[in-house]
C-alpha cells in the first residue's frame, strides 16, 4: 500500500515536472496596443457608426485598416512575430447580434487605402462567427483568436480587415478607435445585396482613424531569411553575395565553419554577413552557418548553404565580331604661337599599326597603336 502511494505520488510529480519544462519551452506572450495615442469614439457614434467594427447600423459592413511598422515598432512588436489574435474595444454595445464577423490579415507597402485589397492578398483568420450583444461591454476588450498564427515579417505594413455580414439592422455599436494617418482606414456599408468579401459594398469612404487594436504575439526568433543554394560563382571572377537574418533582438553575431570555396572569405556589414572573393577551384562547396542575437539567453539559427564554383565559359568570353573601326587622327599644332594645326595621317582602331609623328621642333615621335 505505501508502495503504491510512493509509486502514484512520482508519478504526479514527474507529471507536474513534465508540466513546468514543457510550460517552460512555450515562447513568451506578449500583448501590444496599436497604434499609440488617445481613444476616441468611432466616427458616428453614439449609434450610427456604419461601416466600423461591432456596429449593426447596416445588414453587411466592413472596415480595412493599415498598421504601419513604425506603428509596431513603437508599441514593441518584433520582425518574425507570430500573432496569435487581435482584440478590439467596445466603445457602445451593438444593437442586435453582430452576424458572421470575419478577421482577415496581411501585408502592404501601401500606407494608405485607397480601395479595398484583394482577397488575394488576405488570409482569414478568424469567423464567420455570430456574436450576440451580450457578448460586449463598453472598455472591455473583445478577443479575435486566429485559426492560425499570422507571422509578421516585419519589413512591410499590416493590414487588417474586418467585416460582418447579416440580414438585418438595429442602430448601436462601435469600437474604439484612434488617429493614425491620411486614408489609413476604408469603411463601407450596406443594406441587402453585398455578399462577402464586399469588394464592391455601395458605401465606402476613408478615415484618418483606425480601429485600436490589441495584439497578442510571441516574439519572433532570429531566422536566417536567405535561401539556398547561393547564386553559384565563376572561377577567377568576383564573387559577392549577402546573407540575411530576420527577427532576433539586438545586434547579430554570424559564424560561418569550414567549407567556403578557396578565395572566397565571410565578414559582417552592420546585421548581415557578407561574402566575398575571388574564387581559385571550381567545386560544390557547403557550409554551416550559424547566426545568434543579443537576447537573454540568446537564440540561435543554424543553415547549410551550398555554392558552385564554375569554370569560364570561354565560348561565352569569345566574340565572332570584328573590332570596331573608327577612323582616328592625329595633328600637331602649337596653342602657345596659334601655328597652324597639321593633319599627320589616320589610323582605324582595331589594327596594330606604328604612327610616327613629326612634331613641330623636328623631332619624331613612334606611337604603337
Amino acid at each position: 500500500m505505501r508502495y503504491g502511494q510512493t509509486a502514484g505520488r512520482l508519478t504526479g510529480a514527474l507529471l507536474v515536472l513534465g508540466v513546468v519544462l514543457f510550460a517552460g519551452s512555450l515562447p513568451a506572450q506578449l500583448t501590444a496596443i496599436v497604434p499609440s495615442g488617445t481613444d476616441a469614439l468611432a466616427p458616428g457614434l453614439p449609434s450610427y457608426a456604419s461601416g466600423w467594427p461591432m456596429s449593426t447600423w447596416y445588414y453587411s459592413q466592413r472596415c480595412e485598416a493599415i498598421y504601419t511598422v513604425a506603428d509596431l515598432n513603437a508599441a514593441g512588436v518584433t520582425p518574425g512575430a507570430m500573432i496569435n489574435s487581435v482584440s478590439l474595444r467596445c466603445a457602445e454595445v451593438p444593437g442586435q447580434a453582430v452576424a458572421n464577423f470575419r478577421v482577415r490579415v496581411g501585408h502592404t507597402s501601401n500606407t494608405a487605402v485607397t480601395t479595398y485589397t484583394t482577397s488575394a492578398n488576405l488570409t482569414q483568420v478568424f469567423g464567420p462567427q455570430t456574436f450576440q450583444t451580450t457578448a460586449y461591454s463598453v472598455g472591455n476588450w473583445n478577443i479575435y483568436t486566429f485559426s492560425t498564427p499570422f507571422m509578421w515579417n516585419g519589413t512591410q505594413n499590416l493590414v487588417l480587415d474586418f467585416s460582418t455580414t447579416g440580414t438585418s439592422y438595429t442602430s448601436g455599436g462601435g469600437c474604439y478607435v484612434r488617429t493614425a494617418g491620411t486614408n489609413r482606414c476604408r469603411y463601407g456599408y450596406q443594406d441587402s445585396g453585398s455578399a462577402f468579401p464586399h469588394d464592391t459594398i455601395t458605401s465606402q469612404g476613408n478615415s484618418n482613424m483606425v480601429p485600436t487594436i490589441q495584439l497578442n504575439y510571441a516574439p519572433g526568433t532570429v531566422i536566417i531569411s536567405t535561401p539556398s543554394p547561393l547564386p553559384e560563382g565563376i572561377d577567377g571572377f568576383t564573387y559577392n553575395q549577402t546573407i540575411q537574418a530576420v527577427s532576433g533582438t539586438g545586434t547579430l553575431s554570424w559564424t560561418v565553419g569550414s567549407g567556403l570555396p578557396p578565395g572566397v572569405v565571410a565578414s559582417t556589414l552592420g546585421n548581415d554577413l557578407i561574402l566575398s572573393g575571388t574564387p581559385t577551384t571550381t567545386g560544390t562547396y557547403q557550409f554551416l552557418v550559424t547566426v545568434q542575437d543579443s537576447s537573454t539567453p540568446p537564440d540561435s539559427h543554424q543553415k547549410l548553404f551550398t555554392i558552385d564554383i564554375k569554370a569560364p565559359n570561354l565560348e561565352a568570353l569569345e566574340s565572332d565580331e570584328p573590332p570596331t573601326v573608327t577612323p582616328v587622327r592625329f595633328y600637331s599644332g602649337d596653342a602657345a604661337t596659334s601655328a597652324p594645326w597639321r593633319n599627320f595621317g589616320q589610323v582605324n582602331t582595331g589594327t596594330n599599326k606604328d604612327i610616327r609623328v613629326t612634331l613641330k621642333n623636328n623631332s619624331t615621335s613612334s606611337i604603337n597603336w
